[in-house]
């Protein structure tokens, strides 16, 4: 069994797909019958291990769905964090998507690593654990959404 995980993602494939490359997706239909779009990538910075592996598992099918490609950055959890931070500091940044872990959640809010996905659009969905949830908001618990639940233990 895996073990218990209470990890984040500042937004979840789903939420790209949304803001990301499915818009590009819907435009390239009309004018091409090649299913790739070499301008949309998504870079994801994941716990290695299961974490990663899971992501590995299923992107093959998002890129197919939503004519993009995603590169996944495997890293341990130290190494992981201090990317991020080293990340936030360049203008463009190099991740697209992160996994984090709760505790950081105050650290990534006040350093503005995260965005606001309520302003960008996003509307809570009731799929999700309700704990889990309101992990990812700011204020806590009832703010802006930040994150999303990747698992949890809800």
């Amino acid at each position: 069994m895996i073990k218990r995980i209470t990890s984040l993602s500042l937004t979840i494939l789903l939420t790209f797909s949304l803001f990301g490359c499915g818009y590009n997706a819907i435009q390239n239909t009309d004018s091409s019958k090649n299913n790739t779009n070499p301008d949309c990538t998504i870079t994801i910075a994941a716990r290695d291990g299961s974490h990663s592996d899971v992501i590995n598992s299923v992107k093959g099918t998002f890129e197919k769905q939503n004519n993009c490609s995603v590169n996944v950055v495997s890293l341990s959890s130290s190494d992981l964090h201090d990317s991020i931070i080293k990340s936030n500091s360049s203008e463009t940044g190099i991740y697209d998507v992160i996994m984090i872990d709760d505790p950081l959640m105050p650290e990534y809010i006040e350093n503005k690593v995260l965005a606001n996905l309520t302003q960008l659009g996003y509307v809570d969905d009731d799929d999700f654990v309700e704990k889990s949830k309101l992990l990812g908001k700011d204020p806590y618990p009832l703010g802006a959404t930040y994150a999303l639940p990747f698992s949890g233990n809800g």
